[in-house]
């Protein structure tokens, strides 16, 4: 039985006195979104701000981690995602269902973000004063149509401000690319090796893009091969029961507990 089934079945709804929760919706998860989300909002638009007073010096230093929060996306992805996929592994309709999905909920703002990054470079030429500090971006169209944008910046190409964002995007499908192949070949105890593995190997790797590449740095942020650890946790049976069954009840309102630990298992 799927983490889902098991938090919306009519057992767990009798076992925790709350109100019935929606199908396939765990609440506990939207309160560790809006973590993440006020994380990396705190990181933009304040702590990697550099400020001149003092007192603001120091509550800037008090924010140095916030740049986490993009990691706490990985995790729930990897959480949620794996848990969909390992429902579905057995459906004749697997993979159609998952990249049907995933499309509909990406493309279409992803297009819009695209498209500005090259419509903006077609205003300089009408509004040079305008759009004077604007940087035309070096990572060829190839790259965002195929979401291997986080390779081109890696290797020392220069992004523009407005589709800089999108390197979390292209790791998100890479990982979309492999996991579901993954779950649908693999025993679960083949799948658990592979993902303690991958956890495990990652920052080896990352180490090896320090010393190799000349920004090897930032190449070890936001390329798949060595950003896979928060996914690969979210995915992994036993971290994410882990997950479920200490983070979660933080944000309960109910004493629910032990039906969480029920659905990791």
């Amino acid at each position: 039985m799927g983490v889902a089934s098991v938090l919306t079945s009519p057992t767990s709804h009798s076992a925790c006195a709350e109100p019935r929760l929606v199908p396939n919706r765990i609440p506990a998860l939207d309160g560790l979104r809006g973590m993440a989300i006020l994380l990396v909002l705190l990181w933009h638009f304040f702590f990697a701000v550099s400020w001149t007073p003092t007192t603001l010096q120091i509550l800037r230093l008090l924010g140095k981690l916030s740049w986490s929060g993009v990691d706490l996306f990985f995790v729930l992805s990897g959480f949620l995602i794996g848990g969909i996929l390992l429902d579905a592994r057995n459906s004749p309709s697997y993979f159609r269902t998952f990249y049907a999905r995933r499309a509909y909920r990406i493309l279409p703002l992803y297009t819009v973000i695209v498209a500005i990054n090259y419509f903006v470079p077609f205003l300089l030429q009408f509004f040079p004063a305008r759009f004077s500090d604007f940087q035309r971006s070096q990572v060829p169209f190839l790259g965002y149509l195929t979401f291997t944008q986080n390779f081109c910046t890696a290797f020392g190409l220069k992004e523009t401000y407005i589709a800089g964002v999108t390197w979390s995007l292209a790791i998100e499908e890479q990982f979309y690319l492999t996991m579901p192949l993954l779950i649908r070949t693999l025993t679960r105890s083949r799948l658990m090796w592979v993902l303690l593995a991958v956890i495990l190997g990652a920052p080896l790797l990352r180490i090896f893009l320090h010393y190799t590449l000349k920004d090897g740095n930032y190449a070890a942020y936001v390329l798949m091969p060595s950003r896979p650890t928060p996914s690969a946790l979210g995915s992994c049976p036993p971290c994410y029961s882990g997950l479920l069954a200490c983070g979660m009840p933080l944000f309960q309102t109910g004493r629910c507990s032990g039906g969480l630990r029920a659905a990791a298992c």
